[in-house]
Order: structure tokens, then sequence, then C-alpha cells
């Protein structure tokens, strides 16, 4: 009996040791993308980059604007004194003008959110890498964003996409 409980104690012992080991080993780090975002010079320089390289098409639709603006004044303007055929012809103005703005500020909307999209695409796939390197640098196992739950890289992590796809298919109904 005495022998029973030794082994039952050494047994429990080494289980608490190893799983001591086994947690110590796991090193967890952090990653502030907001912090990042205003501090990174590189971003910054981008940022600017960007602004400058949308700055005409942003005044071409404020200018634009600004002449439907004159338009739409002209028109309550005289108004009261056109003929009904003038009154036509300038509504006929004013609603060209006002689907070329609404068309110059859309497509600056549409081209301003490519951009960033693809700036935004090649910097988490540089940001990616470089918290990769830094990871296997420190030795860390799971690297978290700070600010927001998700996990951003994890050695020889398991990818369950595929079978919560299949799951979500089969359970959900559309």
């Amino acid at each position: 009996m005495k022998r029973m409980s030794r082994l039952f104690l050494g047994i429990l012992l080494f289980t608490v040791f190893t799983a001591a080991n086994v947690v110590a080993e796991v090193k967890i780090g952090v990653f502030d993308l907001e912090k990042f975002q205003q501090k990174s010079q590189i971003i910054k320089k981008k940022r600017e980059t960007m602004e400058k390289r949308f700055t005409p098409a942003k005044q071409k639709v404020e200018q634009e604007n600004e002449t439907l603006k004159k338009l739409e004044a002209d028109f309550q303007k005289k108004r009261s004194v056109l003929a009904v055929d003038a009154i036509n012809d300038m509504l006929l103005d004013i609603d060209a003008k006002r689907r070329l703005v609404k068309f110059l500020y859309e497509d600056f909307q549409i081209t301003v959110k490519a951009a960033e999209m693809e700036a935004a695409k090649t910097a988490e796939k540089d940001l990616s890498e470089i918290i990769k390197a830094l990871a296997k640098k420190e030795v860390l196992t799971i690297i978290f964003e700070k600010n927001v739950p998700g996990l951003l890289w994890s050695e020889g992590a398991v990818d369950l996409t595929d079978k919560v796809i299949e799951t979500y298919d089969k359970t959900i109904k559309p």
C-alpha cells in the first residue's frame, strides 16, 4: 500500500512539474496596430504621398461643385425674369452639372478606396512577415493584436477554416 501511494505521489508530482514546464514555455506577445499606424514614419509618408496623389482629383470635384452652386444661385436670381425655355435650359444645365459632380465624387471615392485597400494589403503582408520574424527571434508562441481580440500569429497553428466553413454551411440557413 505504501508503494502504491509513493508511486501515485511520484506520478502526481511528475505531472504537476511537467505541466508547469509546458506553461512556462508559452510566451504571448501583443501588437498595437493603432499605435503602429500613428507612429510609423513609413506609414506617415505613404499617407502624405497618397494625399498628394489625389489632391488634383479632389480639387476638380470641389471646383465642379462650386460651379454647380454658382449655377443654382444664378438660376434662383434670374428665375423670375426668364422665359420658360430659358428656365428649362438652365435646369438642364444644372442637372447635367449635378450628375457630373456626382460622377466625379463617386469616381474619386472609388479610386481612393481602391488605393487604400491596395496599400493596406501590402502593409498587412509586410507587417505579417515582420511579426513572424520577431516572434521567432523572441521565441513567442502567440501574438495578439492589442486593441482587437484575435490571433495574428501562432507557431504551428491548426487552420480550422475549412471545417468552420463546412459546419457553418451545414447548420446556418440562408
